[in-house]
């Protein structure tokens, strides 16, 4: 009052003493006294409550985020949720409840009531599930009660309970979430008779949409966690099972393949007619292709489970190449199929694995033999890309592949829905287990393909893994020829 200059606003908390209810007031006074005019003090005052409550709801819906978006649990937040309610609606004790799909009460925080609150209500909450208390709130209606303690309108249980808690008035609405399913409840309590206003309501509304997206956004995290957990338990027991069935498959595959060799060769004397000898031929090719599949099926599991490790060595792709080339070449010829090397005689060498490095050419040279009609042709290159490093290809002039299903191909076990693919059997592995020995390399995996002109199936090669030698130029182009 002594200052000239007027005071700064102060902002203050008053109970209404026609309603019990707190105001907030925004003040100033301005020291007159000393002019003959007015010989008095301005008192300037308006009320703020509404701004206040804005302010308030704003503040604690960015903290309930924030809890949100930090990780916090979801108990954590629906203290935070309650704490905030209590703060912007004065003279209440809040509670959140969270229920299951059956309305069974699962979770209660409460931290302004008293320590043994949760047990009571849990306690009370069959009760209250059973009557229209607990209709109205699976219906997603809000309840507003404001004689709790009278046992003639709502029963000794409830009346008990309440005057327990001293509690006469309970503000009750339902948390619903995405599509309408009601996650729990948020609860707003007060000693006295009390109605909620417009805005108290436009509170508690907004309360509950918090609260339905947090809930919604926790469970779906949970469900994740658990299918991921679920998962990667799958996935273990996949590998060890595929791990024992390994050696069991392998050994009688081994011996059916071994005797099978010695009577198709007669090593110990005729079989007797030739029918028996082509049996021999059969049977031995077909546990050939058998264990074939299950090399397959067990280098995916390895992959997919992180197993898989590289032998690294320096590597010739050159020779890699030609190794590749003569032992598909017998397949080949039995189609009248060329294949033709593109390969520059001199290259940089490669820091990889050489059975991954023999096995990713392999299956692309399998796949374009067995889908190259015969008398076609076949190149396998090896050239410069731009980035500096080295691309391995195959190209085939045959079926190819629709356009909708090259992404589909490399993933484990698809194949194309064509007569064509079915035709030739196989497990579609191969392009999988390619993309995934490449990627292990630093690599990548590109498919060009155009429907009844052939594929070009490329294995890019980073420049980090390259080695130069002696006999290769500082300058080189690719070649093809």
């Amino acid at each position: 009052m002594a200052a000239e200059a007027p005071a700064d606003l102060a902002e203050l908390p008053l109970r209404d003493p026609t309603t019990g209810k707190i105001r907030w007031i925004e003040a100033s006074a301005i020291n007159l006294l000393d002019d003959p005019a007015v010989s008095g003090i301005l008192i300037n005052i308006r009320d703020i409550s509404h701004r206040k409550r804005t302010e308030n709801e704003l503040r604690h819906q960015f903290n309930v985020l924030q809890k949100l978006a930090t990780g916090a649990s979801l108990a954590e937040i629906m203290i935070q949720l309650a704490l905030g309610a209590e703060e912007t609606t004065p003279d209440s004790r809040a509670a959140v409840f969270l229920v299951d799909g059956q309305g069974d009460l699962t979770t209660c925080a409460a931290p302004s009531m008293p320590a043994a609150f949760a047990d009571s209500i849990a306690n009370i909450w069959p009760h209250l599930k059973a009557g229209s208390f607990g209709s109205a709130t699976m219906n997603g209606e809000q309840i507003v009660v404001t004689d709790l303690q009278s046992i003639e309108m709502h029963g000794k249980v409830v009346a008990d309970f309440s005057i327990a808690a001293d509690i006469q008035t309970i503000w009750f609405q339902p948390i619903l979430m995405g599509k309408g399913t009601v996650a729990g409840a948020f609860a707003l309590y007060f000693r006295d008779n009390r109605w909620p206003s417009d805005a108290d309501n436009d509170f508690l509304r907004g309360a509950t949409n918090i609260a339905g997206i947090t809930i919604e956004r926790r469970r779906a995290e949970q469900n994740l966690r658990r299918a991921t957990e679920a998962a990667e338990l799958a996935n273990r027991a996949k590998t060890k099972f595929l791990a024992n069935m390994s050696h069991e498959l392998r050994t009688p595959l081994n011996a059916i393949i071994g005797f099978s060799e010695i009577m198709r060769e007669e090593m110990f004397g005729p079989v007797g007619t030739d029918v028996y000898k082509n049996y021999a031929a059969d049977i031995h090719d077909s546990g050939r292709h058998l264990l074939s599949v299950i090399d397959d099926i067990l280098d995916i599991s390895k992959i997919e489970a992180g197993r898989y490790t590289l032998e690294e060595s320096e590597l010739d792709l050159n020779e890699v190449i030609a190794w590749s080339i003569e032992l598909t070449r017998p397949k080949a010829q039995e189609k009248r199929l060329n294949i033709c090397r593109e390969a520059p005689p001199h290259t940089p060498h490669f820091m990889g694995d050489q059975r991954a490095l023999r096995q990713i050419l392999l299956n692309l040279l399998s796949n374009a033999i067995k889908f190259t009609p015969e008398d076609g042709a076949i190149h396998v290159g090896l050239e410069k890309n731009p980035e500096g490093g080295l691309t391995l290809y195959v190209r085939d002039n045959g079926a190819g592949i629709p356009p909708e299903n090259l992404k589909e191909v490399v993933e484990p076990f698809a194949q194309v829905g064509d007569t064509t693919s079915r035709d030739h059997g196989g497990t579609g592995l191969g392009l999988s287990i390619t993309r995934s020995l490449a990627e292990m390399h630093g690599g990548s995996l590109t498919l060009e393909s155009e429907l009844g002109c052939g594929t070009r199936v490329a294995v890019n090669l980073p420049a980090s893994r390259l080695i130069q030698t002696d006999q290769t130029p500082k300058t080189e182009t690719a070649a093809n020829g």
